[in-house]
């Protein structure tokens, strides 16, 4: 790729900004005029490899957007005209900044009593202590413009009253791709619990799904 203009430096406590682009590893940034009133913090201005970001993302809580390059150049019509490499990035760039990839959608959760007449049709709103519970969730994935089954190895499901009583890896539904389940116990606990699945990964739209159930 073809990239000409500066660095930054991502704050590693901000859990909503992440690199897009990195520099290599012989890369070098130094700031050549500091500011004399500076803190001593805020004098460390020398940075190499893969510390320095070069287009970095963010992405809020509410799953708002932004990019920010320090090159002016890398999307020019020029440079496209000569990179497809940089095709490529900017395409896909431009894609994620406004929400055409990357972009996470549940079609619904579901959950209904083990062996129950109505499994799958309607979501109970009351469970029995120690009922045996089915529980799934389908979901989408946005790419290039294009809904697609979302693959993920690092689900979990959570089953919570003040605290989560279970916190548990969702399983693939090997017939209906996209989807996710698990089977589990009601606990020996009456009173108003939550399933949540609640996923955040860089790159990809927040997802917070939560349905509330009554243990009587």
């Amino acid at each position: 790729m073809f990239f000409n203009g500066i660095g930054s430096t991502l704050d590693t406590e901000n859990p909503y900004v992440f690199p897009i682009l990195r520099a290599s590893d012989s890369s070098y940034s130094k700031n050549a005029k500091p500011d004399p009133d500076a803190t001593e913090n805020e004098e460390a201005t020398e940075i190499s490899g893969q510390e320095i970001t070069l287009v970095s993302g963010y992405q809020s809580l509410h799953n708002n957007r932004a990019v920010v390059s320090g090159s002016t150049q890398m999307c020019s019509d020029e440079v496209l005209a000569s990179s497809p490499d940089n095709i490529k990035f900017c395409f896909e760039l431009t894609d994620w900044a406004m929400q055409e990839s990357g972009v996470l959608r549940s079609k619904g959760i579901k959950h209904w009593e083990t062996g129950s007449a109505v499994a799958g049709l309607k979501n109970p709103e009351n469970y029995k202590l120690e009922e045996h519970v089915h529980f799934e969730v389908a979901l989408e994935l946005k790419m290039a413009g294009q809904w697609q089954p979302f693959k993920a190895d690092d689900l979990d499901l959570q089953f919570i009253m003040l605290e989560p009583y279970y916190s548990v890896p969702l399983e693939k539904d090997i017939k209906n791709e996209g989807t996710y389940f698990y089977n589990f116990r009601v606990p020996q606990r009456l009173g108003v619990f939550r399933f949540v699945v609640d996923y955040k990964h860089h790159g990809m739209t927040y997802l917070d799904e939560q349905e509330e159930v009554s243990v009587i």
